[in-house]
């Protein structure tokens, strides 16, 4: 090898070191420096860990939002990995939906006068249902549109819809402050398809309910964090660098975008209606101290807006949601609020 040949590849050599240690450096400082981004950078590669499973047919598209098959039985089971790497069921849930494909009702909307918006929280996923605990009387009152997934943009298309069969008298919104971040989607229709029991399901976030759900839990698994193609293999082992990388090229603009039309939204019902927000913290964010939740609550000053905190230990061990001593403190919280109204 020549001089010249000698002195080209010792300098490449350099150059793939620095580049390796860079990369190092911003893997290690994103990770320390921003862990919200990081998680949000391996979820956009992978999805959370949750593998769910529901009644097959269970989903229904309508305009602007989701939610369920009128008249039907919903079961709901999510598994989780565990430290040896297999999976174990983290919750077995059960609901009944109405005639508008909303849950856990026991009044029709007509007869009542409180409209309940809310997520997968106010719908029960983990502890499972909370709304039947409620004082009879006030549940008689309430009527819940909560589904799994929903934001404000959803909120806004619900009401819309709703409005045709008869005005909301008053509005109860049951929230996080992730709500207020959420872009309007519907399920693709290959999703749709997985659900009701046809179809391809590779890529899939909800699976039908069949056969043996522990061995189909850990099929799912593999699928999700087996990298595929270079630009995915990349993502997984770089995750922290291109979590920051993605929050700082797009993700902030858009969620920034959503969070002031969100804002729109809450401001135009509160316009129209009689609206109570609930503002009920997450196990990430207690004391609601985040950047976000103080961004929010920047926005929501002037609304009427009152708080309920759910102790971290009143969580599921693996899944995000409130267990059912969670769900029994955001019951109290809602009769305190509504008891006068």
């Amino acid at each position: 090898m020549s001089r010249e040949s000698s002195r080209i590849l010792n300098l490449a050599l350099q150059f793939g070191i620095a580049c390796i240690l860079t990369v190092l450096g911003l893997e290690i400082g994103a990770r320390v420096l921003f862990p919200e981004q990081v998680a949000a950078g391996r979820a956009s590669v992978f999805g959370d860990e949750r593998y769910g499973f529901v009644t097959k047919g269970s989903f229904v598209n309508k305009i602007g939002y989701v939610n369920f098959r009128p008249n039907s039985t919903i079961r709901v089971i999510a598994y989780y990995p565990v430290a040896n790497g297999n999976v174990t069921p983290e919750y077995d849930c059960t609901y009944r939906s109405d005639t508008l494909g909303f849950v856990s009702n026991a009044a029709d909307y007509q007869s009542t006068d409180i409209l309940l918006l809310g997520d997968s929280l106010a719908q029960g996923d983990g502890g499972c249902e909370w709304l039947p605990r409620l004082d009879p009387v006030l549940r008689s009152r309430v009527y819940s549109t909560a589904a799994m997934g929903l934001g404000v943009l959803h909120w806004g298309h619900i009401v819309s819809d709703l409005r045709q069969l008869k005005k909301p008298d008053k509005i109860l919104i049951v929230f996080i402050t992730d709500d207020f971040f959420r872009t309007d989607w519907v399920y693709r229709p290959a999703q749709l398809e997985c659900v009701e029991g046809r179809g391809d399901c590779s890529g899939s976030y909800w699976h039908p309910i069949s056969g043996d759900l522990s061995e189909a839990a850990a099929r799912i698994r593999a699928e999700r964090t087996t990298p595929k193609g270079l630009s995915q293999f990349i993502r997984s082992h770089l995750v922290a660098t291109y979590g920051v990388y993605k929050i700082l090229k797009d993700h902030r603009p858009e969620q920034g975008s959503i969070f002031k039309r969100s804002l729109a939204v809450m401001s135009g019902l509160a316009r129209e209606h009689d609206v109570k927000l609930l503002w009920v913290n997450e196990r990430s964010d207690v004391d609601l101290s985040s950047a976000q939740a103080r961004a929010l609550a920047r926005g929501l000053s002037g609304l009427n807006v009152s708080r309920c905190k759910i102790p971290s230990g009143d969580f599921m061990p693996r899944d995000p949601h409130p267990n059912a001593a969670g769900y029994d403190v955001l019951k109290a919280c809602v009769e305190k609020l509504v008891e006068t109204w």
